[in-house]
C-alpha cells in the first residue's frame, strides 16, 4: 500500500536562502541605524575633546585632532587642560554645528567666573568656535582653523566689553 504525499517537498536549500535574505536585511538595517545614530558628528567630536581636556587625557585629545594638527605642538590642548584642572563638572555647552561639506564649525560656550561677569567681561558666558574637518569619515579638530576662529571670537569679545565696568570693579591701588 502506497501512502499519498501531502504535496511537493520544500528543499532545504530554499529555507537556507530565505534565512540568508532575512539575515542580510537585518544586517543592512543595523548598519543604517549605526550610521544614522552613532556615526561621527562634529558636536560629538568637540564634546569628546572637551571632556578629554578636563580629564587630562592627552592621548584621547590627540586622537580627535586632524592628521595635520597632530604634527604641531598641542598649545590649544594644554590651555584647555589647565582651564579644566579644577573642574569637577563640565562648565560649558556645545552648540549646533554649522556644516559646509567636509568642514564644520562648532561653538562652545563656557561659563565666565563671577568676578569676570561683574567686570562686564563677556556677560555670563563666552563662546569660542572650533573648526573641524572630516577625514576618512570621522570629524576631527583642525587646530589651525580653531585657533584662527578663537582669535576672531576673542577680538569680538574685547570690542564688546563695557570698559567702564572693568575699571569700576578694579581694586584700588592703595
Amino acid at each position: 500500500m502506497k501512502v499519498a504525499s501531502a504535496g511537493p517537498r520544500k528543499s532545504s536549500s530554499g529555507k537556507v536562502a530565505v534565512i540568508v535574505i532575512i539575515v542580510a536585511v537585518i544586517a543592512i538595517a543595523a548598519a543604517a541605524v549605526w550610521v544614522f545614530f552613532f556615526a561621527s558628528s562634529p558636536e560629538a567630536t568637540v564634546e569628546a575633546y572637551m571632556q578629554a581636556s578636563i580629564e587630562g587625557d592627552v592621548e584621547k585629545m590627540n586622537s580627535l585632532l586632524s592628521s595635520d594638527s597632530q604634527k604641531v605642538p598641542a598649545v590649544m590642548g594644554q590651555a584647555l587642560r589647565q582651564a579644566g584642572e579644577n573642574q569637577t563638572e563640565p562648565d560649558y555647552s556645545v552648540g549646533s554645528a554649522e556644516i559646509n561639506g567636509n568642514r564644520a564649525i562648532v561653538p562652545v560656550t563656557t561659563k565666565m567666573p563671577e568676578q569676570a561677569q561683574q567686570m562686564g567681561l563677556a556677560g555670563d558666558g563666552m563662546t569660542l568656535r572650533f573648526g573641524l574637518v572630516k577625514e576618512k569619515g570621522a570629524w576631527k579638530i583642525d587646530t589651525q582653523r580653531t585657533q584662527a576662529l578663537m582669535m576672531e571670537d576673542m577680538s569680538d569679545m574685547l570690542q564688546n566689553i563695557d570698559w567702564s565696568k572693568v575699571f569700576e570693579s578694579a581694586p584700588d591701588g592703595e
